[in-house]
């Protein structure tokens, strides 16, 4: 292993890197002093890279900033700093990375002072993962990527490997850093952490095992993807290191459900008016319906970024992307603590002023929809506080948590230290519902297995016993209040109006001549397929490049024809065929983004999301009409 063949073939998403640029700018034996536990004799490392780096620099380096990038290219086994880095990099838990910031601090101040370049650059790695890159797929290389210019001195690192992949990147925005290297004949180019590149096309396939992928790093002159230009965006955001909430015990995932899970002494312990009027709302995209949060939670446009690219394109449990996003919107965690969304979503829910609670009612759609496709079942689960409530929970009363409850389906988790512990004074309450939601598939951490009960759970105190001195134990059971108090949000979305609404839809489907793919053909001249029309749908094949390229022409037609943007769906077929996906979700959702109309991606197989296709236009075509209500909307 070598850093030029140091290539994550995961295709993980990932929360880009926060805060490091907020870090302050130190010495590099200060930025590496956390760090020394995990590397041994590092401080012999940084002594050697201070004494053989290029300094002084006609870049304008500063010694340290300079000694940053010789230790970064040092090789000396698995423990090479690279290695370490990297590693961490690529780790789903963002807060390990808390202890690297001063050092990548450092590290992109020198970067940003060296040459920009756009040129060929290579890498390679022994092993045929070349069959996994397919022609326009998006990917993501999380670690600090060194490449070389010279592609002789990528087979000299490969050797006589039969099964080997070479990766052939036009960089637009590398760092020459080869005059800072330890060993300057490598030519290094540096291609800088959350780099996207679009896969030029399928892998060349040579006789002798090896393959070679041709790579375009994504940037702003040619992002047909929000993502690259987010991500950069984000990496250059001054989120201040103190607002990635810290994880004790070494980064255990588990801290970050604590907070959620002992969210209990705030319970108002009254009865509030029931939760209305959300439900009257349209679902809309969860970029939409976060946007009157944003004088709450200035910053939650980064965060639902976070979480959408986190998102499976197709996810589990026939949830849309922007229902599971959601989801993990709340499961995320964020410092400070009080400007997390379950936090000030919890609050809110709390309060007696049920105005408060208007500019949450898009989200509430959203995720409620969400939360009620996900099956209910009977469990026991777990919440705990360290604070003595019994005083608040006696037996025999009846309550109303109005906020969101997160729970565990552990006992043992709720006794590690990062929770209860096991010494003070300590209320775990066992609860037994009937509405429990396993959101595990959509949390930010799948691995916590946290159980969610939805706002305005109705309980009663069962029992209580007191286990141990401090330790006392109160079990709950749900119950079902006399009245509604929170509305449930299915199938609002679909009684538009209290008169039904027909769709009439015409298929310009041009295939009399049974050709394998659908063929284009101008409607501008033939009257009979738009008179009336006031929405369409655009559906192409998930599977087939060629029925997506046909959109535009589409597109303008649809327009001609005076049919609003909102009024158009664009419809992504065959999502159960992903392992032969030749479009990908991510490139089809910036484009509806760019032009303004809707998305979404369906299976007529198994049914996932046609119908919600079709209401989902049929809404917004009703709404979008300014004359009085119809009973008849055309489409094709």
């Amino acid at each position: 292993m070598n850093r030029f063949s140091d290539i994550d073939c995961s295709f993980k998403r990932l929360t880009p890197v926060y805060g490091f640029p907020s870090a302050e700018l130190v010495s590099i034996e200060k930025a590496l002093e956390s760090i020394q536990s995990q590397i041994d004799e590092l401080p012999y490392y940084i002594e050697t890279a201070k004494k053989y780096c290029h300094y002084p620099s006609e870049h304008g380096l500063t010694h340290d900033e300079s000694a940053s990038i010789y230790i970064y290219t040092m090789e000396w086994g698995e423990q090479s700093l690279y290695c370490v880095l990297n590693k961490t990099l690529r780790n789903e838990n963002r807060h390990l990375l808390k202890v690297w910031f001063p050092y990548l601090k450092l590290f992109d101040t020198a970067l940003n002072k060296l040459p920009t370049v756009r040129e060929v650059v290579w890498r390679g790695v022994a092993g045929d993962i070349g069959k996994d890159f397919t022609k326009n797929q998006i990917i993501t290389w999380w670690s600090v990527n060194s490449c070389s210019s010279s592609v002789d001195v990528i087979k000299g690192f490969l050797g006589n490997e039969k099964n080997s992949t070479m990766f052939l990147i036009e960089a637009l925005n590398g760092k020459k850093v080869s005059d800072y290297t330890e060993v300057k004949s490598e030519d290094e180019i540096i291609l800088r952490m959350g780099t996207e590149f679009r896969v030029k096309s399928n892998a060349l396939d040579h006789p002798n095992g090896s393959y070679l992928v041709h790579l375009i790093e994504i940037g702003e002159e040619n992002n047909h993807t929000t993502s690259a230009s987010s991500i950069n965006q984000i990496r250059l955001t001054t989120i201040t290191i103190d607002q990635i909430s810290s994880v004790p015990t070494g980064g255990n995932a588990d801290a970050q459900l604590y907070t959620r899970v002992s969210d209990i002494a705030k319970e108002p312990q009254k009865m509030l008016m029931p939760i209305r009027g959300y439900e009257k709302v349209l679902i809309v995209l969860l970029e939409e319906a976060v946007t009157p949060l944003v004088s709450i939670l200035p910053e939650i446009q980064d965060y639902v970024y976070v979480a959408k690219q986190r998102c499976e394109s197709v996810p589990p449990d026939d949830l849309t992307r922007d229902e599971s996003a959601s989801i993990m919107l709340y499961s995320m965690e964020w410092e400070p603590h009080e400007e997390c969304l379950y936090f000030v979503l919890n609050a809110t829910l709390r309060t007696e002023d049920r105005q408060k609670l208007k500019p949450w009612f898009s989200y509430l759609k959203l995720i409620l929809t969400a939360l009620e496709k996900l099956p209910s079942k009977p469990c026991h689960v777990f919440r705990g506080v360290t604070l003595d409530l019994t005083n608040q929970y006696t037996q025999g009363k009846t309550f109303v948590w109005w906020g969101f409850s997160s729970c565990t389906t552990s006992i043992e988790v709720l006794e590690e230290e990062q929770f209860l512990g096991k010494t003070g004074q300590r209320t775990l309450f066992t609860i037994e519902c009937d509405s429990g939601k396993d959101i595990s598939r959509h949390s930010y951490f799948q691995s916590q297995k946290e159980v969610l009960l939805v706002a305005a759970r109705q309980f009663i105190v069962v029992s209580y016993c007191q286990q141990e001195p401090g330790l006392h134990m109160i079990q709950l059971k749900e119950t079902k209040p006399l009245i509604t108090l929170l509305q449930p949000a299915t199938n609002q979305s679909v009684e538009i109006k209290p008169t039904p609404v027909s769709l009439y839809f015409e298929d310009n489907n041009n295939n009399n001549n049974n050709s394998p793919t659908p063929q284009f053909e101008a409607i501008s001249g033939h009257d009979k397929y738009y008179r009336g029309t006031v929405g369409a749908l655009i559906v192409y094949d998930i599977t087939q490049r060629d029925t997506y390229e046909h959109i535009k022409a589409w597109l303008q037609e649809i327009r001609c024809v005076g049919v609003p943007n909102n009024n158009i769906l664009l419809v992504g077929n065959k999502s159960d065929l992903s392992n032969a996906r030749k479009v990908s979700s991510d490139e089809a959702q910036a484009f509806a983004n760019n032009n303004e109309i809707l998305f979404m991606e369906t299976s007529a197989l198994d049914s996932s999301n046609v119908e919600q296709a079709f209401h989902t236009l049929a809404a917004s075509a009703n709404i979008q009409r300014s004359i009085e209500p119809i009973d008849q909307i055309r489409c094709w």
